[in-house]
Formats: C-alpha cells, sequence, structure tokens
C-alpha cells in the first residue's frame, strides 16, 4: 500500500468509507506531469477526428455540387428539347425541328411511308392554324415545308403500289385542303399555297406515271413562285 496514504490515513482506522474514498482520491488524482500529456493526447485525437471527417464532408459537398449543376443542365436540355420538338412555323426553331424530324425517319419501308403521311398533315395543320392567327410569314414557311415532304415522300416509296396508291390518296386530300385553305390565308401567302397545290399535283401525275395509268404527265403550267 502506498505510505503517503497510509501516513495520512484517518482516525479511526476502522472507517472503511473514508478510508476507501481517501484512497480513490490519490489513486485517480493525476499526477501534475501527466496533465500536459493528457491535454496533448486529446488535442491529437480531436484533430485526427476532424482530419478524417473533413474530406468526407468535402467529398459530399462537392457531389452535391455536381448534382445541381447535372440537374440544372438537364432541365435546360430538356426544355429546350421541349421547345425544338414544338416549334411552328413561326418559331426561328421551326428549321431544326424540321432536320430533326428528317433524321428520324423509320427506316422501315412501311413505317418511313406512314411518317411521310403523317408530316404532310401536320404541315397542313401548322399552315391553317397560321393563317387562322393571320401569320401569312408562318403560312409561307409551312407550306415550304410541305411541298419539301411531299417530295421526300414520293422518293422514299419508290416503286411500292401499295406505298404510291396511299401516298396518291393522301395527296388527293390535301389537295382539297389547299382549296379551302386558299380562300382564308392572307394575301401574302397566296402564292405560297398556289405553289404547294402545284407540287401536290405534280406528285399525283408522277405516282400515276409509276402505277402505269392512263394520265401520263404532261409539261405543267402550274405557277412555282418558290
Amino acid at each position: 500500500m502506498d505510505r503517503s496514504f497510509r501516513a495520512n490515513m484517518p482516525a479511526p482506522a476502522g472507517d472503511v468509507e473514508a478510508l476507501l474514498k481517501e484512497y480513490a482520491v490519490r489513486r485517480l488524482e493525476p499526477r501534475l506531469g501527466a496533465l500536459p500529456r493528457i491535454r496533448t493526447i486529446l488535442f491529437e485525437r480531436f484533430d485526427a477526428r476532424t482530419t478524417a471527417r473533413g474530406p468526407a464532408e468535402s467529398w459530399r459537398a462537392r457531389l452535391g455540387r455536381r448534382l445541381l449543376v447535372a440537374g440544372l443542365a438537364a432541365s435546360l436540355i430538356l426544355g429546350a428539347a421541349a421547345t425544338v420538338v414544338t416549334a411552328g412555323p413561326a418559331s426561328p426553331f421551326y428549321g431544326t425541328r424540321l432536320w430533326i424530324e428528317q433524321l428520324t425517319l423509320p427506316a422501315a419501308a412501311d413505317d418511313r411511308a406512314a411518317a411521310h403521311l403523317a408530316r404532310l398533315e401536320a404541315r397542313l395543320e401548322e399552315a391553317e392554324a397560321a393563317a387562322a392567327s393571320g401569320n401569312g410569314a408562318a403560312v409561307s414557311q409551312a407550306l415550304a415545308a410541305y411541298r419539301a415532304e411531299v417530295e421526300a415522300a414520293l422518293a422514299d416509296v419508290g416503286d411500292d403500289a401499295d406505298q404510291l396508291a396511299r401516298l396518291e390518296a393522301a395527296l388527293s386530300t390535301n389537295l382539297v385542303v389547299l382549296s379551302v385553305l386558299a380562300e382564308h390565308v392572307p394575301a401574302q401567302a397566296a402564292d405560297a399555297i398556289l405553289n404547294a397545290a402545284g407540287a401536290s399535283h405534280r406528285a399525283v401525275d408522277k405516282i400515276k406515271e409509276k402505277k402505269g395509268g392512263p394520265n401520263k404527265p404532261t409539261p405543267s403550267n402550274r405557277p412555282d413562285r418558290s
């Protein structure tokens, strides 16, 4: 037993509780030289834990910023894509939309022919909407795109009899639509209507020629004021 402990042993010696308390105080009390070491160890452990957490927190922060930037970029891309996909003839993105449509035409012949028919109808609907709003320039743009679609459709169908028949029927219907539309378009779009109708008539003549029909194409005096 520690001599200093025995020297300061309280009286009476039978007081066990007092002895135990005195022993505990002396055994647990850190020596004067131990305090700086304990303090140093505690600070080192604190610094080590802070350093260990730092990279993890920085990594999370960097990841959060990257996700935020990626999210903003995705939103901008989606917004721009939606703007292009829905662009009408009055929009500066209309030409881009038509270009994308051309790139995304199906490879299969039947699907490709059906896509052309759908786009011919879409171009006429755009012309009708532009005419309803009195926008003659937009009418002209839509009908110029219609004429280009007529040529593309005729080139793609080739000599397939079924596809030629479907295209001929669609163009004949479109001629009726164009004749009605001609009564409602602004004056500045009158030539565009005539040119679209002329393109449809010439395409029908070529289809009949391919089918071996009785109506052979003749030099057309229909206007083409492109």
